[in-house]
C-alpha cells in the first residue's frame, strides 16, 4: 500500500481511463469505478459482476492505484447533518 494519494489524484487519472480498444471509458463507466475504488479501499463488499470486477482491477492497475484504507487518505472523522428545526447545518466530529 503506498502513500495516500487523495481524491483529486484518483479522479483525475480516471478521466484519462480508455477501453480495451483505445476509447475513452464512458462518464457512467468511469463514475462506477469510482464509486467502486472508494468502497474497496474503505473495505465495503463489492456488487458488481465478475466481468465488471475484473474491468475495474485493470483499471486501477493501469492507474498504480493500490486498494486499501490509506488510498484516499484517512478518513476525516467529521460528518453534518442539517437541523431542519433550527435551520442549521450541525457538524458532528468523531
Amino acid at each position: 500500500m503506498g502513500a495516500p494519494v487523495g481524491v483529486d489524484r484518483v479522479i483525475e487519472a480516471a478521466r484519462h481511463l480508455r477501453t480495451e480498444a483505445g476509447r475513452p471509458v464512458s462518464d457512467a463507466k468511469r463514475r462506477g469505478f469510482l464509486g467502486w475504488m472508494m468502497e474497496n479501499s474503505r473495505g465495503y463488499v463489492s456488487h458488481a459482476s465478475s466481468s465488471t470486477e475484473a474491468e475495474y482491477r485493470r483499471y486501477a492497475d493501469e492507474l498504480g492505484l493500490a486498494l486499501g484504507p490509506d488510498l484516499f487518505g484517512a478518513s476525516r472523522g467529521v460528518g453534518a447533518r442539517f437541523d431542519w428545526d433550527t435551520g442549521r447545518e450541525i457538524v458532528d466530529a468523531a
